[in-house]
């Protein structure tokens, strides 16, 4: 869960495009997809560009996909225009910036009394031993850049090898069920502009709250993509 103020910045707008690129089977599925974005209302089908009004601080997001609703926050920039695609096997849609578009960074301290882990977009992982720090680049395949990316703070039994499914005779869905126990909180955020993103974890109420620290300079972003 995130907590944060969603106040809109007067004036400020950032506008959404629909491109329907093909990938097998995506257009039903993309289509039937109903978006809310700080109250802007849409369908995947809609053919008109959208005016959002941007938030003060983040800018809330919601996709209702199927019977699945994925609840992500993300940050426009004003006068900037995005496009939103349907994605392919990796992703109902994906939605990307015009003008500087980049992924970002995940920053976590841990002022717990224990070790936790970090997940980032479910394949950047790592332990965050007690007092220290890490960051995490929040990569993504390249077919589907830009699509939303999970957060999750976990404890340690997480990675555990028991969990490692390779093709073998247990049961997926079981065995990820089993390790789901382990996961302490979660958010999503979609990366636009390269945001350089801090998690704050209370471990009392599991609750996780975000801050925007920065931004990737060039140099960075060459160096991660090395």
């Amino acid at each position: 869960m995130t907590i944060g103020t969603f106040l809109n910045s007067f004036g400020q707008t950032a506008t959404i495009k629909i491109e329907r690129h093909f990938f097998d089977n995506s257009f039903e599925k993309f289509d039937s997809i109903y978006f809310d974005i700080n109250g802007t209302k849409f369908w995947g089908k809609d053919t008109l560009t959208q005016t959002i009004r941007l938030n003060d601080n983040f800018d809330k997001c919601t996709a209702i996909i199927g019977k699945d609703t994925l609840n992500f926050l993300a940050k426009f920039q004003n006068r900037q225009e995005y496009v939103l695609r349907p994605g392919c096997c990796c992703a109902a849609f994906t939605m990307q910036a015009r003008q500087n578009a980049n992924r970002g960074t995940i920053t976590f301290k841990n002022k717990s009394d224990k070790d936790l882990g970090l997940v980032v977009c479910e394949h950047n992982s790592d332990t965050v031993k007690i007092d220290s720090v890490k960051t995490l680049f929040a990569s993504e395949s390249a077919m589907c850049l830009y699509k939303p990316c999970s957060i999750q703070i976990v404890e340690t039994t997480y990675f555990s090898d028991d969990y490692n499914y390779e093709n073998d005779e247990r049961n997926y869905d079981e065995l990820w069920g089993e390790q789901k126990k382990f996961e302490l909180g979660q958010v999503w955020f979609h990366f636009l502009h390269g945001e350089k993103i801090e998690v704050n974890f209370d471990a009392k109420s599991e609750k996780i709250e975000l801050n925007i620290i920065g931004h990737l300079t060039n140099a960075e972003i060459e160096e991660l993509w090395k």
